[in-house]
């Protein structure tokens, strides 16, 4: 049989003993009545929470009100035909086990058909002919893992077979993390949760979960970044100022930029870069299907765009009074300082650095104040443009309660309750980029021309 060829052999006999009734009646929950409520686990397992796509991909039949690749799996109708009580117990954890399975293929192959699913449900199939039950299913994860790859590569789905063994062996550790919360073994206390949990008639199995006392959204989380990781879909965090501050110094390095105008002026390129590398994450896949963005995400744009501008504004007044001279952060007004030192106190340093090139002649007023200035409008101009865009009513759409969760463990951030419609943001990016693209020539001609000017060695 092919179970016995693929694991060597059924399960060492156990010694008989009595079967509860009411285990039994469990078991049979499990393996028949299972739908919606499993359906809603997989998508918030998954990393654009799809309903549709899950029930696609478990051919869900409208019949039974379930998914036909599970109620109709070869292992399934073993189940029923089985005469031996322990073997019968022993199915209880086929059901999630293989739809975690089939999810975690789908999204390594791009496919969320139902033969994905049915490969993982041969190879299940063949484990429960040879009577593993769910602590034996985990002792044996690496056959299972190169058994499935196999059997995908066999049906034309995947063609590397040692990389869909890896990613399906990893899928395996986190489906046991998520199923040990639930049912570590086969008490019938715990897999009556999991039957109340993933029966079609369970609109909200968090609810039936947290009930119970059980958490399983960290280990859901996991197993969602997993997916996003081998699916090319992770949403990746904001861009960090201060890594993008160093990326461009050591750029304006290799081009033999004098060092005190490299940190006068990179801070300003980083700016640049920064909003667009801002722009460039929300045009995610994940916020394309949620069609928008949340409000969330573009209000920390404003916030740094405000305390940009107003830190500009303070240098350029001080400047204009006193001259050209080191800013401290401390001169700051009290209202404002909060702000600007988290998301601008990198321009106080740039400040200093300023002054210090003017007085060393390596940076002339003009080009000071030129670049203070430009940083100055830019920001004024993002900061006017969002703060339009996010209060205008017809740009914003509620986001959906099952968005929201999973927006929020994909980002670890509240996304708030609006987001902005797709084709606003559109129209704001395009504009906004063409402001950028209108400031980088000032501040790269501003640096090129004042470090021509230096004199070298050999002209002195």
């Amino acid at each position: 049989m092919i179970g016995m060829f693929i694991f060597g052999g059924k399960k060492k006999e156990e010694k008989k003993s009595s079967i509860d009734p009411e285990l039994r009646r469990i078991v049979g929950r499990i393996m028949s009545s299972h739908g919606e409520g499993l359906y809603q686990l997989l998508a918030r397992a998954s990393p654009d929470g799809d309903v549709e796509k899950i029930k696609k991909m478990l051919a869900h039949n409208r019949a039974y009100n379930g998914p036909e690749v599970t109620i109709e799996s070869k292992y399934r109708k073993l189940y029923v035909e089985t005469k031996d009580f322990q073997h019968e117990i022993a199915a209880a954890h086929y059901p999630i086990l293989h739809a975690f399975l089939a999810l975690a293929l789908a999204y390594h192959t791009g496919s969320h058909s139902p033969l994905v699913a049915n490969v993982a449900g041969d190879i299940l199939t063949a484990a429960y002919q040879t009577k593993a039950d769910y602590s034996e299913l985990k002792k044996r994860k690496e056959a299972l893992a190169r058994a499935i790859a196999k059997r995908a590569k066999e049906r034309g789905i995947t063609s590397d077979e040692d990389k869909t063994a890896k990613v399906i062996e990893t899928a395996l550790d986190k489906a046991f993390k998520i199923i040990d919360k639930i049912a570590p073994n086969h008490k019938k206390e715990n897999l009556a949760i999991l039957a109340r949990a993933i029966r079609a008639s369970t609109d909200d199995p968090f609810v039936v979960l947290r009930n119970a006392g059980i958490d399983i959204e960290p280990e859901l989380e996991e197993f969602r970044q997993f997916l996003a990781e081998i699916s090319g879909k992770k949403i990746e965090p904001a861009p960090k100022f201060k890594k993008v501050q160093k990326e461009v110094k050591e750029e304006l390095r290799a081009k033999g930029m004098p060092e005190e105008v490299i940190k006068a002026t990179a801070p300003r390129l980083a700016t640049v870069r920064y909003f667009e590398e801002a722009l460039n994450a929300m045009d995610h896949e994940v916020y394309r299907n949620l069609g928008g963005v949340p409000v969330e995400y573009i209000k920390k744009i404003r916030n740094m765009a405000l305390a940009k501008k107003l830190a500009a504004e303070h240098i350029f007044t001080v400047w204009g009074k006193e001259g050209i001279r080191p800013v401290l952060l401390s001169e700051v007004p009290e209202q404002y300082r909060k702000l600007i030192e988290e998301y601008a106190k990198e321009l106080y340093e740039a400040a200093g650095h300023l002054a210090e090139a003017h007085r060393k002649g390596e940076l002339s007023e003009e080009s000071v104040f030129n670049l203070i200035t430009a940083k100055r409008d830019l920001a004024d101009k993002i900061y006017e443009m969002t703060g339009r865009l996010i209060s205008d009513p017809s740009a914003l759409v509620e986001i959906s309660e099952e968005h929201r969760t999973a927006l929020k463990l994909l980002t670890k951030k509240d996304p708030g309750t609006h987001m902005l419609r797709m084709d606003r943001l559109k129209e704001y990016k395009e504009t906004i980029k063409m402001h950028l693209e209108k400031t980088r020539p000032i501040l790269v001609k501003r640096c090129e021309k004042e470090d021509a000017g230096r004199p070298t060695n050999s002209s002195m």
